[in-house]
């Protein structure tokens, strides 16, 4: 595959440095994204859960985040799920409770084929430049990369429940990318100038 590196890239802090989650009902998943000066993407880590909630998935975005030596102050935002903004029985959604614990959060709706035309023009553009690149860390994305079938019947992929969550976690972070700032959720976090 010509998007995996050979070397696990490192975040680096002068790269624009961002986070998408999807929240999945039994397979969260979190990917860590850094875009060079010259637009080059590179997924630099993952995470992913199974049968964790939200709270565990926080607490292990903190601790990969810690392993890099990056706080939220380094990170752009975190594209979400759409899905994860509708409340549950608790009164709070998947994305309020990012939003309080103090994670700079974008979401956007959209159809699923304009999040995949994004990834594919990443991955090989029509002058056959690649943008995306994987870090071998990301085991789950490349295996998903594989597996990953498109149904002929209808205008979208089929979704198995397992090798969907990454790809639609790459999928929102593309179309936050493309979306306005306005978007942006920006939590008050102690000490931190806007």
């Amino acid at each position: 595959m010509r998007h995996v590196l050979q070397c696990p890239p490192q975040p680096n802090p002068e790269f624009q440095l961002y986070r998408a989650i999807d929240f999945g009902y039994r397979h969260p998943y979190v990917l860590w994204l850094m875009q060079d000066d010259e637009g080059h993407i590179m997924a630099y880590d993952e995470w992913v859960g199974k049968d964790r909630t939200t709270e565990e998935m926080l607490h292990a975005i903190n601790t990969k985040d810690l392993s890099h030596g990056i706080t939220e102050i380094n990170i752009e935002w975190t594209a979400c799920d759409p899905a994860g903004a509708a409340v549950q029985d608790s009164g709070l959604s998947p994305v309020d409770i990012l939003r309080h614990r103090g994670l700079k959060t974008k979401f956007r709706n959209s159809k699923i084929s304009p999040g995949i035309e994004c990834v594919k023009q990443a991955l090989r553009d029509a002058r056959d430049r690649t943008t995306l690149f994987i870090s071998p860390r990301c085991t789950q994305l490349i295996a998903d990369f594989r597996r990953y079938k498109w149904d002929a019947g209808k205008e979208e992929p089929l979704k198995d429940g397992l090798s969907d969550h990454s790809l639609d976690a790459l999928r929102y972070f593309f179309v936050n990318l493309e979306s306005p700032e306005e978007k942006l959720y920006m939590p008050r976090i102690a000490g931190v100038a806007r």
